[in-house]
């Protein structure tokens, strides 16, 4: 069986990351499986790149600029930029050889100028399975990662939000309708990370008649895994007399993680004269004036790439907190969990199902600043934290070990293939 693996980085994002540990974990069962992806870091031998000379990435960046070009027009806002997708420029992959020799297709993230609608069209007539990976809300919506409040996509997209002149023609319904039309051919199924994006797949008028099954993002717990904090702390130049706090993500200023909320909340906690008891440490892309504004001294980490860093700044850490508004199933609390460290967030979305309260993490009231500061609080200084400790290390091992989450994707591909089998006997 030959599976590639479709995504638009090998490292960039939360897709990325994803993507690469499931093949890493389908490979170490010695399955041939590979990635192909429109930009690449690492240089492996299962890792292919579509960006082979300058005249490629310079086409790679006018299809992404073309992209934003077009829906300028449209956006509400600037922030909201990144937040719609289009998908009206692409490659054309279809051709690529190891498309050509894989029996599974699998799908991952590939907006932003690797993959248009009408490249899925082009994949969609080889006849091939395809199996896409939910990310986000994108493959059943018409145009946005991540609907809110809105639940057009259960009916049909339109009058959409991100877009500046809201009508029932506008172009989230277009995008709707050409997906619509995309869906009619091919051989479609879906992976959801967590059951909350299950059950928004499953009520989608785009994709809920497709089985969509339930399969989470896998996690190596021999990298990430709980280990002595003061010598790390040592090394990574962390101070070895405070209780760390952690929080990040790749864009700390993306309004769906919830920043603005962690900030009034370590506001809140910090009038409560513990300032010498607490250190914040950041990592991921942060602006100087949030840096600046954060009321305990705090550690900026940057972005990281490297795993083995990663884990280390993992397990030189008390707590994470993760604010987001609406997220899926973030690489970032697996990575945690697995670590050992407690996880606080708000009750919302995929994070619901992740972190159980008060057993191996806190859910503060959703959008309470003061529920989430009391949550932070409780975490470090009042709760049995080596019990939450270990139960937090617990539940990344039961759900997220990679071999698990391989052998159900292997379960998966395999029950996809006999049924296209059976057809064809039937034919």
């Amino acid at each position: 069986m030959k599976i590639v693996h479709i995504n638009k980085s090998d490292t960039i994002g939360g897709a990325s990351v994803a993507a690469m540990r499931l093949v890493k974990s389908q490979r170490k069962m010695g399955l041939d499986s590979s990635l192909l992806v429109q930009e690449a870091q690492i240089k492996k031998d299962f890792i292919t790149h579509t960006s082979h000379n300058s005249i490629k990435r310079k086409l790679n960046l006018y299809r992404l600029a073309l992209e934003k070009l077009l829906f300028l027009p449209h956006e509400t806002s600037p922030e909201l930029r990144f937040a719609f997708s289009t998908a009206n420029t692409g490659e054309n992959i279809q051709k690529h050889p190891l498309i050509k020799q894989a029996d599974i297709l699998h799908l991952h993230w590939f907006n932003q100028g690797y993959l248009s609608i009408n490249s899925l069209k082009k994949l969609a007539r080889l006849n091939k399975p395809i199996v896409w990976t939910l990310h986000d809300m994108w493959a059943f919506t018409g145009g946005c990662h991540y609907a809110g409040k809105c639940n057009l996509f259960m009916d049909e997209c339109s009058n959409c939000p991100y877009i500046k002149r809201r009508r029932e023609n506008d172009l989230s319904n277009t995008i709707f309708y050409r997906k619509k039309r995309l869906y009619q051919k091919g051989k479609w199924h879906f992976v959801a990370p967590s059951q909350w994006m299950k059950n928004l797949a499953d009520q989608s008028t785009l994709i809920r008649q497709f089985k969509v099954e339930n399969i989470p993002n896998a996690i190596d717990t021999g990298i990430f895994k709980p280990a002595e904090k003061k010598q790390i702390r040592q090394e990574l130049k962390l101070p070895t007399d405070r209780k760390i706090i952690l929080f990040g993500a790749m864009n700390t200023s993306d309004r769906r993680k919830g920043m603005q909320y962690l900030m009034n909340a370590l506001k809140i906690l910090a009038k409560k004269s513990i300032n010498s008891k607490i250190a914040l440490a950041v990592f991921g892309k942060s602006t100087v004036s949030f840096l600046k504004e954060l009321p305990f001294t705090t550690y900026d980490l940057g972005l990281i790439n490297n795993e083995t860093e990663m884990a280390r700044i993992y397990q030189a850490a008390d707590i994470f907190v993760i604010p987001s508004l609406e997220d899926n199933l973030p690489n970032t609390v697996v990575e945690a969990q697995a670590s050992a460290l407690p996880v606080v967030a708000f009750d919302t979305a995929g994070l619901s199902e992740m972190i159980h309260h008060e057993e191996d993490g806190y859910l503060a009231n959703f959008l309470s600043v003061e529920d989430l500061a009391a949550g932070i609080y409780w975490s470090l200084f009042e709760a049995d934290y080596q019990r939450l400790s270990h139960n937090s290390r617990i539940n990344a091992e039961i759900n997220y070990e990679e071999k698990d989450v391989a052998l159900k994707h292997l379960q998966y591909y395999e029950d996809i293939l006999k049924e296209k089998y059976k057809r064809l006997e039937e034919f």
